[in-house]
């Protein structure tokens, strides 16, 4: 049976049945040919000999032609000449469809040695066809290897008596009598046919045709083929459609012409007009496709007619043919002969307008398309070589000018292949893809299809772009079912497309289909150069990032994605999803990620998880993220968990989200319910709390537009610590154009700013509103405070009209310093830009500014008669005499940017009250697009002069922020000053201290680095400083140094002490990160402080060394000599510390690198020679210590000894004994380790020991012999038993035992000593047991005088004097019973002086 497709717009059953005819006719002829050539091979004796006829007719019915089985009946005659069969019948598997009668044939099979057929005879009486037969295709090879080519044919007569067919095998049954002979050879060849009806109505076919070697044609032909018969079910017609046809030929050889004409149903199907002159056949033919079926599809598209003309040649190279065919937007060009060899060359250009009409595919256009090139074949193989280009194209998605480039196609043994490259010229894409691709993308495929396999491969398919790039290569096979093994990589360059984000994308891709299975597929892309990404992803994320994909798409085109997982920095997402055929989505991803920083809290990390389902019409969600902590400087979340569970489908979603969190200020709770349709938004019942503090709201509206909003909100309780607020009471409801706001702040804290409360309130509607602001405070200013006010009253309008527009009054006071708006504060906001302006009063001056982006940009701002005072006040800074002028005007340019002039004055700048002249300084520059130019100078009219220069790139902008620093550049300048700097220099040190000298100094270099560019001189002479605080003064300073190179040289530095000792320095310094550096500073015996409270006398060195990262200062200084005078040290209370815990912030942390970057290492050594005086206290103390760490906390370290002394406690004197102080890095941890004696009028001796830590000191009381220590501190109070005490007496023992156990017990006496101004007091027994009253006080360093007075008798007086170290002269006159005078004269001895001898 037939496997061939149906022909379209035909029937099944004709097109069947025109190609079984077809079949038939060269089954009859094969069948007839088959006879012929097995007789021949039969052998004349096969033809003598019933054996042989006998052997012949079984080898042609066991033949079997595509499952026929074919029955000879009656074989005779001679095989190799003239036989005859009676009867054959070819039948198939439901039995006989073909019966032949009387068969005769008659030819010459030894001229088949002559590579010639020559057939004298080959006649049938009957042919008789009964039905359609059914047949089988062979398997077999259909080749046949050694057959010989003819090159001579001859049939002397053919006839066939009657062609039957039977009513069923065509449209109409047939009875033909055909009869014909011809010949064929290389010079040419004749024909004659004759076809007849024998029922006189049927078809009819006349020729008498001869030709030449060069298709030269000469003759006749009539046919007449009826609807349904031989010739129209030939030709494949409809069942209504006949044929008739028609040929005249005329002329010679070389003067000759031919009319032919085809025609179906009366219409001509084809005209063809030919002519011969010379050696060249001249041809044109008209076609009407649309007439016959199976081309009216393709007159759709080519148009009513096709032309075919051009000329036909003959050389020695062989033929040539030279054809035009053209029809409505399609031309053919080719010039065809034999190339050498057995193949054919023809070159070929087709040109097509509108050529997708001929593939009528939607959505695509192509203006015009063009083939060009060389088409060969030879040996079974065709090849094309040529360009291709089309014009005008447009797909979804993708336009170009143009497409052209080479192509290379090969057809042959059942094989195609096409290597081509494509580029596009004026390519638009859109979109992102349009970057990428740029305006010239290009196609290079190189791939082979196997026609027999079905199997294509694709050894190279690149897509490349002006910034991207895509390859792939792999196997598709197409049969049985579809299966492939497809691999390729990508690229991106987001820089050269030009990206907002100018990533960078590498990756490479898998996929594989076996048979009709699934499909496996997965992608690796690595991402770079990601850019500033929004906060917190910029935190998380590196630079680079890692994207994986894999998955499975399903036969029912089901995509399941196993892997989804993307790495960056601290960020890593996982998940996994599948997307089933009916479009259901399941999901899930997993969320990880680190420290962050999110609107100013630090986050600590966070994870989370979301998981979808359900179809994107009807999306079911949940999402839940948590963090162990977001902190900031004023709040701390921890345990942070945010949920959302909702829907999502048609545009609309619903959801029911969560927050909670714990703070120090007690739990957060938000719940709320959120829905959102197309434009239309509403928060139902959101609930909050947040420890005391409580909120709720129901709110809603369409879009942005505040005139759509309905609802109410509410917030009271006492807000967090860290808030500028304590409490808070709020409520707004908002009804259409009803608004209402009302809010109250109290106990309002911001920066020095405290009020008890703060007034907010608004009425109105949204797009008109009335606001106020109130607001009655103090401010704290270097510890003293001024009322505060502000009041601000203003209207906001057009919030929903388009055009907003704030208009705002300001009262604001800070004591006597007021702020008040002369003209309102005035903003409005408008489509194409905004315009804002002001008016003030403040500082004692004005102050006006106006700013437009409408238009042209245009910034203007002007101030006169500003105090600097109260400004610098505001600012923490000393108050400076002085008033402010500015003035500036910018406006954009016409290249983009702002520029104009500013001018600024500083007149009068003086400290308050001093005698010095005041400092006029002036700065006047010119902004440009791109460089801030302004030059300064400061004079103070007397004998000050400086200059400066300097030149800043930036950037400006026709909106906010207007002008910014380039980041990195560096800003060339230039300064120099000359003249005495004592009123400069008082504007920037503190009070406390005094600079003068007279300084000649010229610089210039590249700001902010100080490279090889910075250079310049600077002399300084006649130089004084002084430090109150210090008592230090330094006269006669005088320096020179220089800089270049990226090195400052000090030449030279000198200063002296007022009260004596030099300083002097010299040596250079790398300030270009070389880390050279050979500076030193040398002290000899210099006064460093001089104070009636103590006094330093330092000698030493100290080196300046300079490290690529290290600026460290080393050196051994020695206290020449020192005395601290305890007595003249302020005194006053309890000292208190307001201590404040919090933790570093980064700006601390920034601080504390910086000190790390510039370190002290210095030995600090006093062998001795300080001395300590005053309150009792009289001693000597030695000092070996290291200071160490960075210069602004440095750490110190070593010992503190106490060489020699004395010291007074609790009216009793006590000799020091071995006492050190062990430094430790923190001053309060260091150790004590403190031993006093004193020896009581019963040879007692009371030990005072002190121990523990300078913050914790530990003092115990013991005595040799040992007592307890209420019995020794009453000796050595009272010089007896406290059993022996007074009541009084007994009294002051318990305060002392208080006191020395750190319980700072009430001291009636120690009150009293202070009270008179003594240095000690103390009331006991005499020797007589009576009351005695003792006051005592140092005269002069080393003359004490007590008085002492009894009950009774006269008071006593004692005198103590040192004229000498080591001698004590005492004198006293004693009272009561042992009245008289005392004289004595002691040497004492310092046991820790080996020099001193024992005390006499």
């Amino acid at each position: 049976m037939s496997t061939t497709d149906p022909t379209p717009n035909q029937p099944a059953g004709k097109r069947s049945l025109t190609r079984r005819l077809l079949k038939w006719t060269a089954i009859i002829l094969g069948v007839l040919l088959a006879l012929v050539i097995v007789l021949f091979l039969a052998a004349r004796y096969a033809a003598q000999s019933g054996f042989g006829r006998e052997f012949v007719e079984t080898r042609i019915e066991a033949a079997d032609p595509s499952g026929q089985e074919i029955e000879v009946e009656g074989l005779s005659g001679d095989l190799l000449g003239t036989f005859r069969i009676e009867r054959l019948t070819v039948a198939d598997e439901d039995g006989i469809w073909l019966i032949a009668e009387n068969l005769l044939a008659d030819w010459k099979p030894f001229d088949l040695r002559k590579r010639a057929l020559t057939i004298e005879a080959l006649e049938a009486d009957l042919i008789h066809v009964l039905r359609r037969p059914v047949l089988q295709t062979s398997e077999s090879d259909s080749s046949s290897g050694g057959s010989m080519p003819l090159r001579a044919g001859e049939l002397g007569r053919l006839r066939i008596g009657e062609l039957r067919t039977d009513e069923g095998v065509i449209p109409r049954a047939l009875s033909l009598n055909i009869e014909a002979q011809g010949r064929v050879g290389r010079d040419g060849g004749r024909t004659e046919m004759t076809v007849v009806p024998l029922d006189g109505n049927g078809d009819e076919l006349l020729a008498d045709l001869t030709w030449s070697d060069d298709f030269r044609l000469q003759g006749n032909l009539a046919l007449d083929g009826p609807a349904g018969g031989l010739f129209a079910s030939l030709a494949r017609l409809g069942p209504d459609q006949s044929i008739s046809a028609k040929l005249d030929t005329d002329g010679e050889l070389n003067d000759w012409q031919a009319e032919a004409d085809i025609e179906i149903g009366g219409a001509s199907l084809v005209m063809l007009d030919a002519e011969a002159r010379g050696q060249i056949i001249s041809f044109q033919s008209d076609i009407q496709p649309a007439l016959h079926p199976l081309t009216r599809q393709i007159a759709e598209t080519l148009g009513e007619t096709l032309t075919i003309e051009g000329d036909l040649s003959r050389g020695e190279a062989g033929p040539t043919l030279d054809v035009t065919a053209m029809a409505e937007g399609l031309e053919l060009n080719a010039i065809a002969k034999q190339a050498e060899g057995d193949g054919y060359r023809a070159d070929l250009r087709l040109t097509l307008d509108d050529p997708t009409r001929y593939a009528k595919v939607e959505n695509v256009s192509v203006g015009e398309a063009m083939l060009d090139g060389v088409l060969v074949y030879a040996g079974g193989t065709a090849r094309f070589d040529g360009d291709v280009r089309a014009s005008g194209v447009d797909v979804p998605s993708f336009e170009a000018e143009s497409v052209s480039g080479p192509m290379t196609a090969i057809y042959g043994e059942r094989r195609a292949s096409v290597r081509t490259t494509l580029t596009a010229a004026g390519a638009t894409l859109p979109g992102t893809l349009g970057q990428i691709a740029g305006r010239a993308p290009a196609l290079v495929l190189n791939g082979d299809y196997d026609i027999a396999q079905k199997t294509i491969d694709l050894r190279e398919t690149v897509i490349r772009g002006r910034a991207g790039r895509i390859a792939a290569q792999g196997n598709i096979a197409l049969s049985p079912s579809l299966s492939a093994s497809v691999s390729g990589s990508f690229q991106l360059d987001g820089s050269a497309a030009e990206l907002a984000r100018p990533v960078d994308l590498q990756g490479n891709f898998e996929a594989s289909r076996a048979g009709a299975g699934s499909t496996r597929f997965n992608t690796r892309i690595n991402a770079s150069e990601l850019g500033a990404l929004p906060a917190p992803l910029s935190d998380w994320a590196s630079d680079a990032a890692l994207l994986n994909v894999n998955g499975v798409l399903q036969p029912d085109n089901a995509v399941d994605l196993s892997q989804i997982s993307l790495e960056s920095g601290s960020l890593s997402l996982n998940g996994s999803g599948r997307l089933s055929s009916e479009q259901a989505v399941s999901a899930s991803l997993q969320l990880q990620a680190g420290e962050a920083r999110v609107a100013g809290y630090a986050l600590e990390s966070v994870t989370g998880r979301a998981d979808v389902s359900g179809t994107l019409d009807a999306m079911d969600f949940v999402v839940n993220l948590n963090a162990p902590q977001l902190a900031s400087e004023s709040f701390t979340f921890t345990h942070v968990a945010l949920g959302a569970d909702g829907t999502y489908g048609g545009g609309a979603l619903n959801a029911s989200v969560s927050l909670d969190a714990g703070t120090t200020n007690g739990p957060l709770d938000i719940e709320t319910g959120v829905a959102l349709n197309g434009s239309e938004w509403q928060v139902e019942g959101l609930e909050a709390s947040w420890g005391p503090l409580a909120a709720n709201a129901t709110i809603s509206g369409s879009g942005g537009e505040l005139g759509t909003m309905r609802g109410e909100a509410n917030v009271r309780g006492e807000l967090p610590d860290g808030l500028p607020a304590r409490r808070i009471d709020a409520s707004a409801f908002i009804e259409g154009e009803a608004l209402t706001i009302d809010a109250t702040l109290e106990e309002v804290a911001a920066g020095p700013t405290r009020a008890a409360a703060l007034v907010i309130r608004a009425t109105g509607t949204p797009d008109n509103a009335d606001f106020i602001v109130e607001m009655d405070g103090s401010t704290e200013v270097d510890g003293l405070s001024y009322r505060t006010l502000l009041n601000v009253d203003g209207n906001l309008s057009g919030l929903t009209s388009g055009t907003m527009e704030l208009v705002a009054g300001v009262d604001a006071s800070l004591g006597e310093l007021t702020l008040m708006t002369q003209e309102p504060l005035r903003y409005t906001s408008f489509e194409d830009g905004m315009e804002a302006s002001t008016e003030l009063a403040a500082l004692g001056g004005s102050f006006s500014a106006s700013l437009t982006t409408r238009g042209d940009t245009q910034l203007r701002a002007s101030a006169g008669g500003l105090r600097l005072a109260p400004l610098l006040v505001l600012l923490g800074r000393p108050a400076l005499d002085g008033a402010l002028d500015l003035s500036l005007a910018f406006d954009e340019t016409a290249e983009g940017g702002l520029s104009g002039p500013i001018e600024a004055e500083m007149r009068g700048v003086a400290r308050p009250g001093t005698d010095l002249p005041p400092v006029d300084l002036f700065v006047s520059g010119t902004l440009q697009p791109d460089l801030l130019d302004l030059a300064l100078r400061a004079l103070d009219n007397e004998t000050l002069e400086a200059r400066a220069s300097v030149e800043v790139p930036v950037n400006t902008y026709e909106s906010a922020p207007f002008i910014q620093p380039v980041s990195g550049a560096s800003i060339p300048f230039a300064a120099n000053a000359s003249g005495q700097i004592e009123a400069i220099a008082a504007l920037f040190i503190p009070p406390q201290m005094v600079l003068q000298g007279v300084v000649d100094a010229e610089l210039s270099g590249d700001l902010p680095s100080l490279n090889e560019s910075f250079s310049g001189t600077v002399q300084f002479s006649e130089g004084v400083f002084e430090h109150g605080d210090l008592g230090m003064v330094l006269n006669r300073i005088s320096a020179d140094a220089r800089l270049g190179g990226g090195t400052v040289t000090l030449a030279s530095f000198a200063a002296r002490g007022r009260s004596g000792g030099t300083l002097e320095g010299s040596g250079s310094m790398a300030v270009d990160g070389s880390g050279r550096s050979d500076v030193q500073i040398r002290a000899n015996q210099l006064v460093v402080t001089e104070r009636r409270e103590g006094s330093a006398t330092v000698s030493g060195t100290l080196s300046l060394n300079q490290q690529p990262d290290l600026f460290e200062i080393t050196g051994d200084l020695t206290v020449d000599e020192g005395s601290i005078n305890l007595a003249n040290l302020p005194q006053g209370g309890p000292p208190t510390l307001d201590v404040t815990f919090r933790e570093p912030d980064e700006d601390e942390e920034e601080g504390e690198a910086e000190e790390a970057a510039t370190r002290l290492d210095i030995s600090l050594n006093a062998p001795g020679r300080i001395d300590i005086s005053g309150r009792g206290v009289n001693a000597e103390l030695a000092l070996d210590a290291d200071i160490e760490g960075p210069i602004g906390s440095p750490v110190i370290t070593g010992e503190a000894e106490i060489v020699r002394g004395r010291f007074d406690l609790i009216g009793k004197r006590f000799q020091f004994g071995e006492s050190t102080v062990r430094l430790a890095p923190d001053l309060g941890e260091s150790r004590l380790s403190v031993r006093a004696e004193h020896e009581t009028r019963d040879d007692i001796t009371a030990i005072l020991n002190v121990v523990g830590t300078v913050s914790r000191p530990e003092i115990e009381l013991t005595s040799e012999p040992v007592l307890p220590e209420d019995e020794v501190l009453s000796r050595v109070l009272f010089g007896r038993s406290p059993t022996q005490l007074t009541a009084l007496e007994t009294a002051r023992l318990a305060a002392a035992l208080a006191q020395l156990s750190g319980g700072g017990g009430f001291d009636l006496l120690g009150g009293i000593e202070t009270a008179l101004g003594l240095d000690t007091f103390d009331v006991g027994s005499g020797a007589s047991g009576g009351v005695e009253v003792t006051s005592g006080k140092y005269l002069t360093d080393n003359v004490y005088l007590e008085v002492r007075s009894g009950a009774t008798g006269a008071p006593g007086i004692a005198i103590e004097w040192e004229p000498i170290e080591n001698i004590e002269v005492e004198a006293a006159t004693n009272t009561g019973e042992e009245q008289g005078q005392e004289l004595s004269i002691q040497w004492t001895r310092d046991f820790d002086d080996p020099g001193s001898g024992d005390e006499d």
